[in-house]
């Protein structure tokens, strides 16, 4: 017996959806030789899903089984075929589409196949270790302002922002202490103790300022010798 599935068994199918997706429709295809499908169909025997996709009504979430249904269109033939030989060579598509239901839960689904018998008697054409499976990954909820309708900015964005500006604030006022102390006599109140404290030359001076330092300068002078002529006499 040859049966071509796809997905096929052991396969890894990852779906993205959105991340306010209800349910996603998942395609399942079966291919049959026509010789195959026509003895199922004479013995009453059905090729069937077997999955944990729950099933509408069903009671439980357990797993379950779907029902392929009939040809999709015509048969396939293969062109090395001869007119004696096309009943073994022509092919059978057999399809089945599941709305399986998402809940925000819901991280994957698995499956694998079998052919049921009427007296109930099962053909599983897998194993445990050999089960198909759809991995679901939802899309991220886009971040929206509340008022302005824009996306909002990211924790990571504004802590990068903020750790920035401090840094430069940081060098600027390390910039700005080292300018008032590297500067001397900046006129400032932090500088006045030290500019008070340094004398001043008379190249520092004004003009205007020397004829008056030169009168007083004479006047001692002249005390000193009235002075001196007082106590000798």
């Amino acid at each position: 017996m040859t049966i071509s599935f796809t997905p096929a068994l052991g396969e890894l199918v990852r779906i993205a959806v959105k991340h306010d997706a209800s349910s996603v429709r998942l395609r399942f295809t079966a291919v049959v030789f026509v010789h195959e499908y026509r003895y199922y169909e004479r013995s009453g025997a059905q090729l069937q899903i077997w999955s944990d996709i729950p099933t509408a009504g069903a009671a439980s979430d357990g797993w379950g089984a779907r029902n392929f249904e009939g040809s999709e269109g015509q048969s396939r033939r293969s062109s090395s075929s001869s007119a004696s030989d096309e009943m073994d060579f022509d092919q059978v598509v057999l399809s089945l589409v599941v709305n399986a239901p998402l809940k925000t839960t819901t991280r994957s689904y698995s499956f694998t196949y079998r052919i049921l018998y009427p007296g109930g008697e099962v053909s599983w054409l897998g194993t445990a270790s050999t089960n198909g499976e759809f991995v679901f990954r939802r899309h991220s909820r886009p971040r929206v302002g509340l008022d302005s309708g824009k996306p909002q900015m990211s924790v990571s964005f504004f802590t990068s922002f903020t750790t920035i500006l401090s840094l430069q604030l940081n060098e600027s006022f390390r910039r700005l202490q080292a300018s008032l102390y590297d500067e001397p006599c900046a006129p400032l109140r932090v500088r006045e103790k030290q500019c008070a404290a340094q004398p001043l030359s008379l190249s520092e001076l004004g003009e205007s300022e020397l004829p008056t330092i030169q009168e007083e300068a004479q006047a001692d002078a002249h005390l000193g010798k009235q002075r001196d002529r007082h106590v000798s006499g």
